[in-house]
């Protein structure tokens, strides 16, 4: 009987499963059958191998095994749950924090469509898995973590084409950026015991697993220096235990100790052992702190990780961009600029102001008298208003 046409689906299925049985080749016959074709040692080895596509796959897969003793997987057989071992044993360089978090996800994937052969998973069926979750963000990322098993199964010529394709969105919000009083404000509310992490956070931008793997010897009072050299983690759960690494750049930094951070680092640090961590017991409890902090200081609150953007933005504010890569140790200058580039109000009405011409002089008058502007005295309220508009007149 005359052969059927192949359809675009499985002329792509076809050209798959050739790569993975290369140096072998499946073709179609004028009977629509599918042949093996396998050439080795100057001998051709030729098989019928079945009139349905899979079927035929199966069995040449099967074929070519038994010539040469090569494992190959079969993308039939296969389920999610065996592609998935095989796929993590693959990624054996992954951080233990990145594999705690991969099992996480993995863990919370019901059993139903692991058990669930790879080729024959569809959109459908992992759109009902992820309504499974209650919250959004637990969705996007369970999502993103298929979207990229699946993606590796493709390179794997196991699949075709992804049954579902997500990637995790970034989200962005508009970031505070508190002043070095503010800072001061919220550092001296603070827990003594914290004071020197938050300072070292705010005012010279240390990560947290960073302030975590200082030594004492590792900070400088005298020379007002601190030497960067690895990072220490803290990994929970059933498998608890701490993790030190290199820095995530990779390269050890020297950071300077500004004046303003001095009082909130304990002079006893050059009198203890200098191999001993400055926090010797790891301090999960400092984004709590620094939420009361900000609570009693009376400043909008920030976490630990957005004082990094603040000293960040600081920085480019009185000294420029690559002083302010230099102080966060960024190998690209374009992840300064941004994603720490938060610059303040007052610094752009001060940097406009420059650029139509005001001087110093009329800026700072300018910035003096709106502070003036709601006091209780008319007569200070009407000087005020008069000051801001014979500096705007001056601008012009």
């Amino acid at each position: 009987m005359a052969s059927r046409p192949l359809t675009g689906r499985e002329q792509a299925r076809l050209k798959a499963m050739n790569r993975q049985l290369y140096p072998a080749r499946l073709r179609v016959l004028w009977t629509g059958a599918f042949q093996l074709d396998y050439r080795k040692k100057g001998q051709v080895f030729r098989r019928v191998v079945g009139h349905e596509l899979e079927e035929a796959y199966e069995r040449a897969l099967l074929i070519r095994k038994n010539l040469d003793g090569l494992p190959v997987i079969s993308a039939r057989d296969v389920t999610l749950t065996d592609w998935h071992s095989q796929w993590m044993q693959g990624r054996g360089n992954l951080a233990e924090s990145t594999k705690d978090v991969n099992s996480y996800y993995w863990a919370a994937i019901p059993e139903l469509l692991k058990s669930k052969r790879l080729n024959r998973i569809t959109e459908e069926d992992v759109r009902t898995v992820l309504a499974v979750f209650d919250k959004p963000v637990m969705q996007e990322n369970v999502g993103a973590y298929l979207s990229t098993c699946f993606k590796a199964a493709v390179k794997a010529k196991l699949l075709v084409e992804s049954p579902w394709s997500q990637s995790k969105k970034r989200r962005k919000k508009a970031m505070v950026i508190l002043s070095p009083e503010e800072l001061k404000k919220v550092f001296e509310a603070a827990s003594p015991s914290t004071r020197a992490g938050l300072a070292l956070a705010g005012f010279c931008g240390l990560r947290l697993e960073e302030i975590m793997g200082l030594r004492c010897e590792d900070v400088d009072t005298e020379k007002r220096i601190i030497y960067v050299r690895r990072a220490r983690l803290k990994i929970f759960g059933r498998n608890s235990r701490e993790v030190v690494k290199d820095t995530k750049t990779g390269k050890p930094r020297v950071v300077p100790i500004p004046q303003i951070a001095l009082p909130f680092i304990p002079l006893s640090v050059k009198d203890r052992k200098g191999e001993e961590y400055l926090y010797p017991k790891y301090r999960k409890d400092f984004p709590n702190r620094l939420r009361t902090a900000c609570r009693q200081a009376g400043v909008q609150r920030v976490t630990m990780h957005e004082l990094r953007h603040v000293c960040g933005s600081n920085l480019m504010m009185t000294g420029g961009v690559a002083v302010a890569q230099a102080v966060l140790g960024h190998s690209q200058i374009n992840t300064t600029v941004d994603i720490y580039g938060h610059l303040n109000s007052s610094y752009l009405v001060r940097q406009m102001e420059l650029a139509n011409g005001l001087g110093e002089e009329g800026i700072r008058l300018t910035v003096l008298a709106t502070k003036f502007i709601e006091h209780d005295d008319p007569e200070i309220r009407e000087m005020a208003v008069l000051a801001v508009q014979v500096c705007q007149k001056m601008s012009k």
